[in-house]
């Protein structure tokens, strides 16, 4: 699941209130704050180039791509003919429009990424990455942990919820997150989103919080990313097509 970034610059409402009632069309928001409208025609290294002999000059050639179904990646970008390549260290990546939500560019070292177990009856476990309000979290987990319900990955047991639990809106067994002291938020096994506050990322397994220690268990592991969200010194690019 990925949770759209509340769009907050001026910029960007004067371009939503201009563009909301015509066709969809590809929007970019500079690092500057301005708006850039259009069809988007290529990605060359760092020039954006749009219809209308509009383009963009970026300082940078790498950037983040955040996908529909809430997983990111990083690496230089390129686009054409509707599909965006990504090319890192890692390999290489293709893209159809329709399948992205937003590209980000930003300073690499911005970002932190970690790799955590999340043990069925720890309860919070602590990332140990700071995040600032509106940055953007990237969470992708696996494993399986088992309750006397059941047994389920991230996502939890369908049909089953508990007032008591440490999250009461997530299902019984999914992964969850708060930062510092906020309230929790379910996660699952895929979920990108804006950090709603500051402070340090915590994960659990939603489980009651009045449960006694259990002799079952099992752990979920844990891909975090933090990067810079939309704002001062980052581009972005919202598809029309994601």
């Amino acid at each position: 699941m990925i949770i759209k970034y509340p769009l907050v610059l001026p910029a960007v409402a004067f371009l939503l209130f201009m563009t909301g009632c015509s066709e969809p069309v590809d929007r970019m928001i500079t690092a500057e704050g301005l708006a850039v409208t259009g069809e988007l025609l290529r990605i060359e290294g760092s020039v954006v180039s749009f219809t209308g002999s509009s383009s963009v000059t970026l300082d940078r050639s790498s950037a983040r791509i955040y996908l529909n179904e809430g997983t990111s990646e990083r690496g230089t970008l390129s686009y054409s003919e509707g599909v965006f390549h990504v090319s890192s260290a890692q390999g290489s990546s293709s893209f159809k429009a329709e399948e992205i939500e937003m590209v980000v560019w930003s300073s690499p070292s911005s970002e932190a990424e970690v790799s955590l177990t999340v043990p069925a009856w720890d309860g919070w476990i602590n990332s140990r990455i700071d995040v600032q309000e509106g940055d953007l979290i990237t969470v992708t987990a696996s494993g399986n942990v088992t309750m006397e319900t059941g047994t389920c990955g991230p996502e939890g047991l369908e049909m089953y919820s508990t007032t008591t639990a440490l999250v009461p809106g997530a299902t019984n067994g999914q992964l969850v997150m708060r930062i510092a002291e906020s309230p929790g938020v379910a996660v699952g096994a895929e979920w990108t989103g804006p950090a709603a506050g500051s402070g340090q990322l915590y994960f659990a397994v939603n489980l009651p919080v009045s449960s006694p220690e259990s002799d079952d268990g099992g752990v979920f592991s844990v891909d975090v990313v933090r990067s810079s969200g939309p704002g001062p010194e980052v581009a972005v690019l919202y598809p029309a097509a994601g």
